[in-house]
């Protein structure tokens, strides 16, 4: 990789087909994430939140700018039991 490649970025693609489809793929039978919102919930409301969806990702992308709602994060450290091997 050479160092003009470094700092540029593929380019992305979102289409309101594709984000149809992401929902029609959620597993209604998970619990809610951090946000407290239940897959069902955005299974049943596909057709009705794609559009508003698409606008908000589509903007982001042109404007190279993500809503500060998506940079909030809960991180939680997971500790795994180590293993002794020989």
């Amino acid at each position: 990789m050479n160092k003009q490649s470094q700092g540029q970025m593929f380019e992305i693609v979102i289409t309101k087909d594709s984000i149809y489809s992401k929902m029609c793929d959620l597993n209604i039978n998970k619990s809610p994430g951090p946000d407290m919102l239940h897959p069902r919930v955005l299974y049943e409301l596909r057709d009705v939140i794609t559009y508003p969806l698409f606008l908000i990702c589509d903007n982001s992308l042109r404007r190279g700018k993500v809503p500060e709602d998506w940079k909030l994060a809960e991180v939680t450290a997971i500790h795994k039991k180590r293993i002794k091997i020989g």
